[in-house]
């Protein structure tokens, strides 16, 4: 159950720190005094996603702590210990922050914690039914959602084998996706074809590419390599007849000078040995020169030849990969994907057999959730009718609807993990008149009894400690308001309530009642919460009923209808 809830700068409370017993407890209040605002602290603190404009005019962050008590909860203790969290005091304190940059800062006793984790605590926690409930309720989409979680136990299990089907039916559809049909497959083995074709005419080898290109770049200054080399060579070998000197000649003299000259100077010994190998290396760097000049001799086909395999070597990069290595990896790949195409029929007919297989185990399973469902719609229609006759609409006939279940023909398990069942939730709330939409004969009265029935029969089912009401009162007045008091405090005996309401019939049956107001302080606006006493009680129903204000008459019709339902609690 919810202990406290301490709010700072939401909305028009600055600081408010609530305690709330366990029972029934109900806040009521003018309209605008701000009982929505506890509410909407209470859902952003339990998770639900808030914007910067939940915080107070002119402060930098919101802040909303709650601390609830929990006995045993076997889902609970669970989900605790997943994300390390101790709570063997049955404590657990929530406290959430929003500063105007957007940032969340979210507390569970004291560890930091996601939104994702907050909320999957928080669901055993609080169940707050607002207005919006009853906008999901018209639309036939959440019926079916509703109905399984009612039969939870026996459709679950069931569902879950189905989605496990699913799940395999669709990474066979995904293998089978990998051939494609007979046009396709054929499509892509002569593409791959002709791609490792054209690679294997391209003979490529690491290093091709920039061979070719050191090749043709040659070929592309052929006349000036030629007019250097040549040069280079006369330049050491001499000129041709004309006289001048080799380098090699000129060493060579330079080593004979020294030769003698070593005789009478020592400093000189070992100069003409080193001449020596210098002469040899001219000589030979100069019969080297004049073998590769005999080689710059331009061929025009040879450079054509260059050309067009630097041409496609360009190509086939752009095709299948920037490197020579990634080009030789593409084609490898395609022979391999080539390979698996051209053998696939042996493939393909087995996925196509274990996809019928499982085809067939889905349309089983589908029916049998179907049985199952319709078993649990009996169950759920005969609970709904006792809760609403309790509620003052004696007579009312409610039925879960189902679609007919299609041929096997029709079947496809890939857009049936949910199953088959198409469900809308029927009412009829006057006897003789036909089962009709929700959306198009429930009133507002009448839609809060029904999605009152259906909280109390949850409530039952999940075992959850509190549950907040915010005006579920909608379109109730008179008789039926008595009823839908004495069911809330019904609903209170197993777990703690709090309504917020405008119906003197609820504030006369709660075990605490707390006053909502707005005041004016200084220049700002601020909502206060006080608990009320027996004599505040009492004054509120006045108010509530429309008595005038602190009048004698109405003070006693406060009285009456608070002893009624004292009355009606000590019968329990």
């Amino acid at each position: 159950m919810l202990t406290s809830i301490r709010i700072k700068n939401v909305a028009l409370i600055k600081s408010l720190e609530l305690d709330f017993d366990d029972g029934l407890n109900i806040l009521s209040g003018e309209t605008g005094a701000g009982k929505s605002i506890i509410i909407d602290s209470l859902n952003f603190v339990l998770g639900e996603r808030a914007d910067k404009g939940l915080i107070r005019f002119g402060e930098q962050c919101a802040e909303v702590e709650a601390t609830f008590w929990v006995s045993n909860h076997d889902e609970l203790k669970k989900a605790l210990e997943e994300v390390g969290i101790d709570a063997d005091d049955g404590t657990i304190i929530l406290r959430r922050q929003l500063n105007v940059s957007g940032r969340s800062d979210i507390r569970l006793n004291n560890h930091a914690v996601t939104l994702q984790t907050l909320k999957s605590i928080t669901q055993y926690l609080c169940d707050i039914h607002g207005q919006h409930e009853h906008q999901s309720l018209l639309r036939a989409s959440t019926h079916v959602d509703i109905l399984d979680k009612f039969g939870e136990k026996e459709i679950y299990p069931i569902k879950r084998e189905l989605f496990s089907l699913t799940d395999e039916y669709a990474e066979l559809k995904s293998q089978l996706g990998v051939y494609g049909d007979d046009k396709e497959r054929a499509r892509e083995i002569d593409m791959l074809d002709y791609a490792i074709r054209e690679i294997d005419r391209a003979e490529l080898y690491e290093g091709v590419d920039e061979e070719i290109s050191n090749t043709r770049k040659k070929l592309h200054n052929m006349e000036r390599l030629s007019e250097c080399v040549i040069g280079a060579y006369r330049a050491l070998a001499g000129g041709d007849g004309g006289g001048v000197q080799s380098a090699g000649d000129l060493v060579y003299k330079a080593y004979n000078l020294l030769s003698s000259a070593e005789k009478y100077d020592e400093e000189l010994s070992g100069f003409s040995e080193r001449l020596e190998s210098v002469r040899i290396e001219l000589d030979d760097i100069a019969s080297t020169l004049s073998s590769v000049s005999d080689g710059y001799v331009y061929s025009s086909d040879y450079a054509e030849t260059i050309e067009q395999k630097y041409d496609l070597i360009k190509s086939l990069k752009r095709k299948y990969g920037a490197e020579i290595k990634d080009i030789l990896a593409y084609r490898d790949s395609a022979e391999e994907r080539k390979g698996l195409l051209e053998n696939s029929e042996e493939e393909l007919e087995r996925i196509k057999s274990q996809l019928n297989k499982k085809n067939k185990e889905g349309y089983a399973l589908s029916t049998k959730l179907s049985s199952v469902r319709r078993e649990v719609a009996l169950e759920l229609e005969k609970l709904v009718s006792l809760e609403l006759s309790e509620l003052g609409m004696k007579g009312t006939e409610f039925k879960v609807n189902f679609s007919d279940l299609p041929e096997y023909a029709e079947f496809d398990l890939s857009s049936s993990g949910r199953g088959v069942d198409n469900i809308e939730f029927l009412i009829s709330p006057n006897k003789g008149e036909p089962l009709k939409s929700l959306s198009k004969i429930v009133s507002g009265g009448e839609m809060s009894r029904f999605m009152l029935a259906l909280k109390v029969i949850f409530a039952k089912l999940d075992g959850i400690g509190t549950l907040v009401f915010d005006e579920i009162d909608t379109g109730i007045s008179g008789n039926i308001a008595h009823e839908v008091a004495k069911k809330l405090y019904k609903i209170s005996k197993d777990a703690q309530v709090i309504a917020v309401t405008h119906l003197p019939q609820l504030a006369a049956a709660s075990d605490t009642n707390y006053l909502i107001a707005k005041s004016v302080v200084g220049e700002s606006t601020v909502t206060n919460v006080s608990k009320l006493d027996e004599d505040g009680k009492i004054r509120e129903v006045a108010r509530l009923s429309g008595g005038i204000f602190e009048s004698e008459q109405s003070e006693l019709h406060a009285k009456e209808l608070v002893n009624t339902f004292k009355i009606y609690k000590a019968s329990l």
